[in-house]
C-alpha cells in the first residue's frame, strides 16, 4: 500500500468529519460526539477478565495475607497466581 492509497478520516472541529479516499471526492459526514459515560461504558464492555488480579483478591479475601504468605516462604499472591520466582 502506498501513500496514495490511504483512506483518511479527519475531524478537526470535533463534530463534522471529512472522509478522503483516492480517486473519490471528499465527503463530509456529521458524527455524533459521545459523552464520557458512553465512552467509558464501551471500554468496560470490552475488558477481558484479569485472572491474576482475581486470584490476588481471592487470596486476600480468604485471609491468607495475614498468615505469612508474603514473607518469601512460597506463599502470597504471586504463588497463587503461578508467577512466584524462585
Amino acid at each position: 500500500m502506498c501513500s496514495s492509497d490511504l483512506i483518511t478520516i479527519s475531524r478537526p472541529d470535533g463534530r463534522n468529519a471529512t472522509l478522503s479516499r483516492p480517486d473519490q471526492p471528499e465527503r463530509h459526514v456529521a458524527l455524533h460526539r459521545r459523552d464520557l459515560a458512553e465512552l467509558l461504558a464501551e471500554e468496560l464492555r470490552r475488558l477481558d477478565p484479569d485472572e491474576i488480579y482475581s486470584q490476588v483478591l481471592s487470596w486476600y479475601a480468604d485471609g491468607e495475607a495475614g498468615h505469612g504468605g508474603g514473607t518469601g516462604n512460597g506463599g502470597g499472591p504471586a504463588a497463587a497466581a503461578g508467577t512466584e520466582r524462585g
